[in-house]
């Protein structure tokens, strides 16, 4: 990597205007975008994380920009994040909301001259048929056979990296018109023929004079492949901390080494042959087709578990030192007795919470943290952990990297979640954790990755 001058204007041809900021867990990335945007208060920002309780961080530690929170009182989020940008103020804004932009969101973004500063990697690319519209059941599923039909029939036209072009003109209301928006959108693209995918526009980066991205273990993020596809260049930096002060350096392997050095340390990993499970199984695939009146596999893992939380670690859920998780569809198939919840929600949390705020504090207090969590601090007292995961890509979505000559490495893509998970314990403290990872697969790419010299 080239010795850039990672604060230098990036107005010049020879520097990225988008910096990776790529560094472990507490090294210090958030508190330096605040100190960076509170050394700049006459620069906007759009500061854009996964999680509410960042959004309240950056509002409250930022000692020079006022921040705003688009809320969905009168309005929707999107319509008030048009707002706050139509009047030019720095907001903090959810990667859920952010990702929802319309032409008009971008042109305001784009006229308001902000610096996008990315907390955690975005979902940059998604199939088509897990879209929150199509999960909740708003609009109709695309199969293969509606692929064939829209493609067959001079509707649709597969241009550069399978980025669809709608070409069929006006038509009346159908089990295609979503499909047909992405399209036209520009967000929409064909995999092999054979399925949709919807994929964020790269013209979203290019609004920016400058973006941030702060992420650990980048190379095994989508993001990373969807900037290698849209052809985005991008720097790769590193934290230095000094006493009070961080700043940006160049990347190097040495800050990850000390940081797994010190980790290993702290994680004692539970290794039982009779409780280990094959390297396919735990998948989310495993699940599906053990959810069944005749299948023993999730009373044999609850019992697993329970061995695990009682007698190995020997935890208690009511001293809120207990995390697992598994595919979130599942989790009720999977809980038992011991493993539940810190404590219920009582008559005095009614009356003093709103129903968002007894939501939360359910959350906080579940014992089951899902496998995507990420940026959150929620639970930093907890030490027995079991993540019965087994993280594979979705096939289709490689297939559109592989096809353009991009590469995915889905270990990396496994690692990078069973990591951002692990570290929403208190070992993100400092503080010694017990580790039951059932999955072969997991277990060993975990290890490789923690003793790796």
């Amino acid at each position: 990597m080239s010795n850039y001058d990672f604060m230098a204007p990036a107005r010049w041809p020879d520097i990225p205007h988008i910096t990776v900021v790529d560094a472990p867990c507490g090294a210090g990335k958030t508190s330096w975008a605040i100190d960076e945007m509170d050394r700049n208060p006459h620069q906007r920002y759009i500061f854009c994380t996964p999680f509410l309780e960042e959004l309240k961080r950056i509002i409250r530690d930022s000692k020079v920009h006022c921040f705003v929170q688009p809320l969905n009182f009168e309005k929707s989020k999107l319509e008030h994040f048009e707002e706050l940008l139509a009047q030019k103020r720095d907001v903090v804004v959810t990667h859920s909301t952010f990702l929802n932009a319309t032409p008009r969101t971008m042109e305001l973004m784009r006229a308001g001259n902000y610096i996008l500063i990315l907390d955690e990697a975005l979902d940059t690319v998604a199939d088509f048929n897990r879209l929150p519209a199509v999960e909740e059941r708003r609009v109709p599923g695309i199969d293969t056979g509606d692929v064939q039909i829209l493609l067959n029939g001079n509707q649709l036209r597969v241009g550069e990296k399978g980025k669809a072009e709608w070409i069929g003109g006006e038509c009346g209301k159908s089990n295609y018109d979503e499909a047909i928006r992405l399209a036209r959108l520009g967000n929409l693209y064909v995999v092999r023929e054979a399925a949709f995918a919807w994929v964020l526009s790269p013209e979203m980066f290019r609004l920016f004079s400058q973006v941030y991205v702060l992420t650990y273990l980048f190379d095994g993020t989508t993001l990373k492949s969807y900037f290698d596809l849209m052809e985005l260049p991008y720097r790769v930096a590193g934290i230095r901390r000094e006493g009070e002060d961080l700043s940006l350096v160049e990347h190097s392997p040495a800050q990850d080494l000390e940081f797994r050095r010190a980790a290993r340390e702290l994680i004692t990993i539970f290794d039982s042959p009779k409780l280990t499970y094959g390297w396919t199984e735990l998948s989310k695939n495993w699940y599906k087709r053990n959810n069944t009146k005749k299948s023993k596999a999730f009373a044999e893992m609850r019992g697993h578990l329970r061995y695990f939380f009682r007698k190995v670690a020997k935890a208690s859920a009511a001293l809120n030192e207990i995390m697992w998780t598994c595919p979130t569809e599942f989790k009720e198939k999977l809980k038992g007795k011991g493993y539940i919840c810190v404590g219920p929600i009582t008559a005095e949390d009614k009356k003093d919470n709103t129903p968002q705020e007894l939501k939360n504090l359910e959350k906080k207090r579940s014992c089951f943290v899902p496998c995507n969590a990420k940026a959150t601090n929620d639970f930093g007292e907890r030490w027995a952990l079991a993540y019965c995961c087994n993280i594979f890509y979705l096939p289709m979505l490689e297939g559109l990297f592989a096809d353009n000559g991009v590469a995915f490495d889905e270990e990396r893509f496994a690692l990078s979640c069973l990591v951002q998970w692990v570290w929403r314990s208190r070992i993100r403290n400092g503080k010694p954790i017990h580790l039951y990872i059932p999955s072969l697969r997991m277990r060993e790419i975990f290890q490789a990755w923690l003793f790796e010299e």
